[in-house]
């Protein structure tokens, strides 16, 4: 059983190691060997990660690595360098936080502009429109989910309820009714008495 102390010293040298093994391009052209040592060192790091995370033992940034500038990290991933994606995959906790939150949401971003989901002076995003009857709200919901491309789900979805007299519910959706529809199929997705989930 290590000390406290002992155990900040070992994960400070397996941080640096597979940050070193990541960053100087070492992983992204291992075989044999060489890639089996980084995943047991990897292995060995994410699980002192989680024991701190769960139950901290290291000093407040331990994690981080300070000689990695969020600048050129950004550069490296819109030049989609190899190993500023390993870094994401496999040691993301040596990024700051608010720097993961700005990647995620550039990465959003770029995604909905990929599939013509933002707002332009010249065209407005595609939006798919769904009619949901209240009383088949799960099996409407879920036939015409299903149909839909996974580029659709990533959008712009328009909900229109129809009541059980068949009649459409007036209701603006500004994302309101969509997510009104959300919490209703989820709610009755994990109802004890559908018994869907054991």
């Amino acid at each position: 059983s290590f000390k406290l102390e002992e155990l900040v010293t070992i994960s400070s040298f397996l941080n640096s190691f597979v940050f070193k093994m990541i960053w100087d391009g070492i992983v992204e052209n291992a075989r044999g060997e060489t890639l089996e040592l980084f995943h047991s060192v990897h292995g060995w790091l994410m699980v002192l990660y989680e024991r701190d995370c769960r139950r901290r033992f290291a000093p407040e940034d331990h994690w981080l690595r300070k000689d990695l500038k969020p600048s050129v990290l950004f550069q490296e991933l819109d030049k989609d360098k190899k190993r500023a994606q390993l870094l994401l995959q496999y040691i993301p906790h040596v990024i700051p936080h608010k720097n993961r939150v700005l990647l995620f949401r550039n990465n959003v971003t770029k995604e909905k502009e990929k599939l013509g989901l933002v707002e332009t002076s010249s065209a407005s995003p595609h939006v798919t429109h769904i009619t949901i009857r209240r009383s088949r709200m799960l099996e409407d919901g879920y036939e015409q989910l299903r149909q839909l491309s996974q580029n659709a789900m990533k959008g712009v979805i328009r909900v229109k309820f129809v009541n059980d007299l068949g009649v459409d519910e007036a209701g603006i959706d500004q994302d309101g009714v969509f997510k009104e529809f959300l919490e209703e199929i989820i709610k009755k997705v994990f109802d004890p008495a559908l018994n869907l989930f054991k």
